[in-house]
């Protein structure tokens, strides 16, 4: 109260041998104020008490009268002493473009009278600086001016005509605003896809994310609301969005499971069989495609027989029980009919070849007449040469870059031999 005066209410009948029954005025050093002298009182307890700013105050309790007047437990008592009403002046707000969300600190002065319990709160008005229903955006409890924090709450509406006030609740009071328009835009809704998603090791994954204007993310420093990434290990990826001054995050995690590594070998066992070994890590299931467009086989070690001469390339398909994929390759020469020693004696170089290729045979081949032809990879015929002698030279200038298989025959042998022409 004024004064420093206070009032106290309870359950008694009197106050250091005074009759007073269940309410008193205390002066500031404590002791009675026998002015204010109500007769005989509240009849029974006084649970509240809310000074008026006119000096009046407010009972509630148990009571059922007050002086002898029927007061079903509130009643209004005049206290005889005017009381001032604080002010309150809301400082300057230090930025003037804010979003939802964002922390804000509202500084405030305060004087006059203002009491225990009493509660300041931040009020931030509608885009026109209406404060018909004003949203509370911090508290601070004090009887001093001080600071509030302060959050502007998501879902506010994005407007320029912003102003904050700071209010007391006891004595209850209404500062003045901030005095100047404040922007708020609202933060944007951020959202990333795929949520989550299982890679295999080396394969690619496409991030999307919308809500925003400008993008960046990590790890890779990309920019874009779409990117590919190729992650060699489990990861997370964030993404921050930024629009109107006002940024989100989101991120996605990205499992990368690992591939198997295919590999297998071949042995050709006969004029045109092969026969391929496995030799893949991790493996579950395997597919081998033998390079002529016949049927492929699923068996892990599977062997099969060519119809005509060729150089052929297998490829083996391997999947993981994961059901990540590797492959492998390699490249074999068909031959339909070799004799052994007369083929590893045949000699070709260099090879690959750019414009002259030299073939040596083997020392007894002097007096026998040997036919040369260079085939293509399917077998048909290109051109052809008859030599005699240990060595000879062939022109293959004129052929395009690519495999040849060169065909040599003498008296009861046939070798085939591979070429590459590299101009």
């Amino acid at each position: 109260m004024p004064n420093n005066k206070l009032l106290v209410g309870g359950r008694f009948t009197n106050f250091n041998g005074i009759a007073r029954r269940n309410l008193v005025k205390l002066n500031a050093d404590g002791s009675l104020d026998t002015s204010f002298n109500y007769l005989s009182g509240p009849n029974y307890d006084v649970n509240s008490i809310a000074l008026q700013p006119d000096g009046n105050f407010i009972l509630t309790g148990q009571f059922l009268s007050y002086n002898g007047v029927g007061r079903n437990r509130i009643a209004k008592v005049l206290g005889g002493e005017a009381v001032s009403i604080p002010l309150i002046e809301t400082g300057i707000i230090s930025a003037s473009t804010m979003c939802t969300g964002a922390t804000i600190l509202v500084p405030f002065s305060a004087s006059g009278p203002l009491f225990f319990g009493n509660t300041f709160n931040a009020q931030l008005s509608d885009p026109s600086g209406s404060f018909a229903n004003p949203l509370v955006i911090g508290s601070l409890t004090s009887t001093i001016g001080d600071t509030i924090q302060a959050t502007i709450p998501y879902g506010v509406l994005a407007g320029t005509g912003y102003r904050i006030r700071v209010v007391a609740s006891n004595l209850a009071s209404t500062g003045f605003d901030n005095g100047m328009d404040l922007t708020i835009n609202p933060t944007p809704v951020l959202s990333v896809l795929p949520l989550a998603n299982t890679v295999c090791e080396g394969d690619s994954v496409s991030l999307a994310a919308s809500g925003a204007s400008i993008y960046t993310w990590l790890p890779g420093n990309f920019t874009g609301a779409n990117i590919t990434v190729y992650p060699d290990s489990t990861v997370t990826y964030s993404v921050t969005g930024y629009l109107n001054g006002c940024s989100a995050s989101s991120s996605t995690a990205i499992t990368v499971l690992p591939k198997p590594i295919a590999g297998f070998s071949y042995q050709i066992s006969s004029c045109c069989e092969v026969i391929l070994t496995n030799q893949t890590i991790g493996g579950a299931t395997y597919e081998y495609d033998f390079g002529d467009g016949s049927l492929t086989s699923i068996q892990e070690n599977p062997s099969y027989t060519y119809s005509i001469p060729g150089l052929y390339t297998i490829t083996q398909t391997v999947t993981n029980a994961a059901g990540c994929i590797d492959t492998a390759a390699l490249t074999i020469p068909i031959i339909l009919s070799v004799d052994d020693y007369y083929h590893s004696g045949i000699k070709l170089y260099p090879n690959p070849a750019k414009d002259i290729l030299r073939i040596d045979f083997p020392e007894n081949n002097t007096d026998q007449i040997v036919t040369i032809e260079i085939l293509n990879l399917l077998g048909s015929f290109l051109k052809k040469m008859e030599v005699s002698g240990n060595s000879t030279m062939l022109m293959v200038n004129d052929l395009p870059n690519g495999a040849y298989l060169i065909k040599i025959r003498s008296t009861g042998s046939t070798a085939l031999k591979q070429l590459v022409v590299h101009h």
